[in-house]
């Protein structure tokens, strides 16, 4: 209403707005936010070019009621209001309104008797269904995700021809329940039920029916709100057990203190994926080892665990080993887990085939990780682990054998990890080594290169401590070197012997530091270097000349973030290079405007030059 009336004061003028009923009638301003078609002279194919012209349209008043229309779709227009009028195209069958500003629908979409797909998907503003919305009776596909409904509106079981239902939001108010979900019998793909904690009456769980909907694959069951009665959160947990077909489930926010029985019942043989989140009353994991088909799991933000064990394996199946299928396994947000078990016989066979395993914001976790449990495993990540060095300790004969298959390894913001362990969670297969925000950390693991000769990505960011390499130098198949905000090793290298790295192909340097000048000494760089990347060095004033000149395959150069740089070598860079890329530099930049620059002698040769 307050763009009606704003913009009606500007009506008299024609700027804004205008009406269809002439030939050249909308050859008017580019500024045009409200259109009505008022003749049955222009066929829908005309009026859709002719409101396609307008970027600021925001009410559009469409259509003859006599036109027998089937498809209209206002997908990604700035739309904000429907007009009545749509409900006049009693033909329609597929109605899409999908990234529009529409804030609620009319009464008069409810006449649509024949309409099949309606697409509401990103309608961020949308909050309201109308009341008669259950008229829809013929309606097959309802996409109404990602907007910002209250609720469903009531009578929605009316809808028994539904397939597809992305959402079900039940509210405080009157509109459906939802047992109003045991008569949508055919749904497929995938459905969301929000506000869970809005289930007053269990039976209500019991009457949606989730066990009988044989098609659907995907499920999301959501609170958003605390209880006061955990008792009866499980007890609707339990009542909505879904169809055995079900391949991902996803719980957030559930206020049980324990998991429904059905989940993890190794009857549910088709379960691939489980998200279990938010559900911070739980202080055991339900017995997921069970599900022989599960392949990816993610367990976050379990405030009340503080061990796991055997209920976290179950019991499998003579001769079945407890997540056989497994193979991505994330801990995230777990502040007071303490311990891991491998629960004797059941747990020492579990995770075969696990690949990747993630652990993260588990700051007291120091007791113990599973033993033996990681025969596949490829990549581990542990992040903000504050107990960390034990735990790296007793890790160490996990995963630490000829047979590993670890190939990258990431601690990250693990601040009491002072060194490595003596082979600790090094594997000889590890093909990346990714260190971030160690703040303590003083060395890289000894003899490196020989404890892991496949080395190919070094990268270590944010560890302020860390003075060297090791004795021995690094991996010789090494071919990428990152290093950032790391001040005393950068301030050491003269040292880094990176000649000695026949592979090397990429150099990342990047750090707050007082160099001048850089790399200093000419035999620091390997002329194997095809990328050398710069940034943050907020002293720099010039490259070596001298560096360069033997740097016979380097083609991508990037300087970023150098606001004191003036100089680059004062000859050509090498014909190599391919790729020029200088940004907030912006002494240099001056320097390298294309033909007015004194450097672009140097560099007009590249192909590729980016100067911001």
């Amino acid at each position: 209403m307050h763009d009606l009336i704003h913009d009606l004061a500007k009506f008299v003028s024609g700027e804004l707005c205008f009406r269809l009923e002439g030939s050249d009638s909308w050859k008017v301003s580019q500024m045009t936010r409200h259109v009505s078609l008022e003749t049955a002279c222009y066929s829908p194919s005309v009026q859709f070019e002719a409101i396609s012209r307008y970027p600021s349209l925001r009410t559009f008043l469409p259509l003859h009621r006599g036109w027998r229309l089937r498809v209209l779709s206002f997908s990604g227009y700035d739309v904000a209001e429907l007009s009545v009028s749509v409900g006049g195209l009693k033909h329609l069958r597929y109605l899409n309104l999908s990234g529009t500003h529409i804030e609620k629908l009319y009464d008069s979409v409810s006449s649509l008797y024949n309409l099949q797909t309606l697409i509401l998907n990103d309608c961020r503003k949308l909050t309201l269904l109308p009341d008669s919305f259950g008229n829809l009776i013929n309606l097959h596909y309802l996409n109404n995700g990602e907007t910002k409904l209250k609720e469903m509106p009531s009578q929605m079981g009316k809808l028994s021809n539904l397939r597809k239902l992305t959402d079900f939001v039940l509210g405080k108010g009157s509109g459906s329940t939802i047992k109003e979900l045991g008569q949508l019998h055919y749904l497929h793909e995938s459905l969301t039920i929000w506000n869970l904690q809005f289930v007053n009456d269990v039976r209500d769980a019991s009457l949606a029916n989730l066990k009988g909907k044989k098609y659907l694959k995907l499920l999301k069951f959501v609170w958003n709100s605390n209880t006061d009665d955990s008792v009866h959160e499980r007890v609707v947990l339990e009542q909505l057990q879904p169809t055995t077909n079900l391949e991902s489930l996803s719980i957030i926010g559930y206020g049980g203190t324990r998991f429904a029985d059905w989940l993890g019942h190794f009857s549910f043989s088709t379960m691939a994926s489980i998200e279990l989140r938010g559900c911070k009353h739980c202080s055991s994991l339900p017995p997921l080892g069970q599900l022989g088909s599960l392949k990816n799991l993610s367990i976050v933000a379990f405030d009340a665990v503080l061990a796991v064990g055997p209920e976290f394996y179950g019991s499998s199946p003579m001769g079945k080993k407890s997540f056989g299928s497994l193979k991505t396994l994330l801990f995230e947000k777990m502040e007071n887990w303490q311990e891991w078990n491998s629960a004797g016989r059941i747990g020492s066979g579990a995770f075969p085939v696990l690949e990747q395993l993630y652990i993260k914001d588990c700051p007291n976790l120091s007791k113990a990780m599973p033993s033996k449990a990681f025969p596949k495993l490829k990549m581990l990540s542990l992040r903000y682990c504050d107990s960390l060095e034990s735990l790296l300790e007793l890790t160490d004969s996990t995963i630490n054998s000829d047979a590993s298959s670890l190939d990258s390894l990431e601690v990250s913001n693990c601040p009491n990890l002072v060194s490595f362990p003596k082979g600790g969670l090094l594997a000889p297969n590890l093909t990346q080594l990714l260190l971030q925000s160690c703040l303590k950390l003083k060395s890289l693991p000894e003899k490196m290169h020989s404890l892991i000769p496949s080395l190919l990505l070094l990268r270590l960011t944010d560890c302020p401590e860390l003075e060297s390499f090791p004795e021995g130098g690094l991996p010789s198949k090494l071919q990428s070197l990152e290093i950032y905000d790391c001040s005393k090793l950068i301030a050491w290298r003269r040292n880094w012997k990176l000649q000695s790295l026949p592979a090397l192909l990429h150099l990342y340097i990047g750090s707050d530091i007082a160099m001048e000048s850089f790399p200093h000494d000419e035999a620091m760089l390997p002329p194997t270097l095809t990328s050398l990347e710069i940034s943050d060095l907020q002293n720099l004033k010039s490259l070596d000349t001298r560096c360069f000149r033997h740097l016979t395959s380097l083609e991508r150069l990037k300087i970023k973030n150098c606001p004191e740089l003036e100089f680059i070598p004062n000859e050509k860079l090498p014909s190599s290079l391919r790729l020029l890329s200088i940004i907030m530099c912006p002494l240099l930049r001056l320097r390298c405007q294309q033909e007015k620059g004194e450097l672009w002698p140097m560099i007009s040769h590249i192909r590729d030059i980016f100067v911001y």
